[in-house]
């Protein structure tokens, strides 16, 4: 698959311009404009051993300056790992506690018979929270209720 390609299916592809000497005079292609890690790595160089203002740095690089901070932060706490952009949308159910799960599988295991549409009546009264249908079933194909272990 070509770079370009790449970089469009993970994400990573820069969607503002960079007007950064690095990437507009590079003959050799190996700073590539449309590399967002590679991007944000540079900029946190420049500002890191070139002295350069973050603000100068920003926008050459095509960031805003909060941005920059976020960056930074990230790369600080994880290093080139933390420059990844991740992929949109949630990493997990939101709804879905450790306490709540542990309900759900108690309540099939006393009462093999009951729906996950009852299962999920008793969340909303004892919780307060609003699950699926869907949830409560996905909880219980993923755990063994006899013995309350995940299945692999």
């Amino acid at each position: 698959m070509p770079k370009n390609q790449k970089l469009k299916t993970t994400k990573s592809r820069h969607p503002h311009p960079v007007t950064a000497q690095l990437f507009t005079n590079d003959k050799s292609y190996f700073f590539d404009p449309r590399d967002t890690v590679q991007i944000k790595y540079e900029m946190l160089r420049e500002v890191a051993v070139n002295g350069t203002s973050v603000r100068a740095a920003t926008k050459a690089y095509g960031f805003s300056r909060a941005w920059y901070y976020q960056i930074k932060k990230a790369f600080d706490e994880q290093g080139l790992a933390g420059l990844l952009d991740e992929l949109p949308g949630r990493k997990g159910p939101d709804k879905l506690t450790n306490e709540i799960v542990g309900f759900i599988l108690e309540q099939k295991k006393d009462n093999p018979m009951l729906s996950s549409s009852l299962i999920s009546d008793m969340v909303l009264r004892t919780f307060q929270v609003k699950l699926t249908d869907r949830t409560i079933r996905r909880v219980l194909q993923g755990y063994d209720t006899d013995l309350g272990k995940k299945n692999d």
